[in-house]
């Protein structure tokens, strides 16, 4: 779930206050190089969230 609230503050811009709850998400990888999996989980997290959050935004805002 993603709850967002938008509100004009003193200064005159917008402010957003987002709170994203996630179920369990699980990705499995498989690399040659042990060294490459750091990077790609967080890629493969990353992608996950940016695709979750592009999809409920526009539905809050």
């Amino acid at each position: 779930m993603l709850d967002i609230k938008t509100k004009k503050n003193d200064l005159g811009l917008w402010e957003a206050e987002a709170t994203l709850n996630l179920p369990e998400v699980k990705v499995t990888l498989m690399k040659a190089d042990k060294d490459n999996l750091k990077y790609e989980l967080q890629r493969a997290f990353s992608d996950i969230v940016n695709d979750y959050v592009e999809k409920h935004a526009k539905d809050e805002m």
